[in-house]
């Protein structure tokens, strides 16, 4: 699980359905990134972390292994 992401959503007082209608995903794709089933690629990491109001490197740990299988 992405407790980062899941702590930024929770701070932002937005629900997870909204989040993924604003940046454009489907809502089950947006709860596999929370869940650290799917690692999104930098634009979609960009758009939420806009979103959000914080910083990609808040949300998502580049320099983890899982950052080098990014996928869409």
């Amino acid at each position: 699980m992405n407790l980062q992401l899941k702590i930024a959503i929770i701070k932002s007082k937005k629900p997870q359905t909204y989040l993924a209608h604003a940046v454009g995903i489907p809502e089950s794709y947006l709860s596999k990134i929370v869940n650290g089933w799917v690692i999104p690629k930098i634009h979609l990491k960009t758009r939420i972390a806009d979103e959000l109001g914080v910083e990609i490197s808040t949300i998502f740990a580049e320099g983890s292994i899982e950052a080098n299988y990014e996928r869409d």
